[in-house]
């Protein structure tokens, strides 16, 4: 058992894109920013998480249910969070409001990398575009960063670059179908 562990912040329980949000949602929720697998394995909020994990306990929701919250996020809150149930890959695209202390180093975002872009190539591109500004400002800090090795910046840098340009590396209709879908969840938005 892991010895790590995470807090919820206070904010969330007032996030005003949470509040609407039914108990299960807002436990499912707090568990993706909160859990073991988010502990343990990302400090990006990408990664991977099967379903069952939900009808356990303490969940025991059954599997309709579940289904029925990450379509929900899926649809109406994809800022929020989203689930790739053919890949059983999470991106909790808020998980830095509420984990302010990730995203400090950047080599466990490059594990993350390498353990989830083969299977979710879609959210690498959300991630890079939500946080561009602050991955570009990796630049700069391993521009004056001389304590590092010149082969671990260089590698930082290969990374970074990659990163930011990921969308090149998504095939087209993957990227025009998520468009598509954040166009009619505006669309949406405007028509309320």
């Amino acid at each position: 058992m892991s010895k790590k562990y995470k807090k919820l912040l206070p904010k969330f329980w007032f996030d005003p894109n949470l509040i609407e949000l039914t108990p299960n949602q807002r436990l499912v929720f707090a568990y993706c920013i909160t859990g073991i697998e988010p502990v343990n394995y990302t400090n990006t909020g990408i990664y991977e998480i099967h379903r069952s994990v939900f009808q356990n306990i303490p969940f025991c929701l059954d599997l309709n249910e579940v289904n029925k919250i990450f379509d929900f996020f899926n649809k109406e809150k994809p800022e929020v969070m989203q689930y790739d149930p053919k890949n059983h890959i999470i991106f909790v695209g808020s998980f830095y409001k509420y984990n302010p202390h990730y995203g400090k180093c950047l080599s466990p975002i490059m594990e993350d990398f390498e353990k989830t872009f083969t299977k979710a190539p879609r959210f690498w591109q959300e991630f890079s575009e939500r946080y561009r500004k602050d991955l570009s400002k990796w630049f700069e800090k391993l521009a004056k960063n001389d304590k590092l090795p010149d082969s671990e910046r260089e590698e930082q840098v290969i990374f970074l670059e990659r990163l930011l340009s990921v969308a090149n590396e998504i095939p087209d209709t993957e990227i025009q179908n998520a468009k598509f879908e954040k166009l009619k969840k505006e669309e949406k938005t405007k028509n309320i």
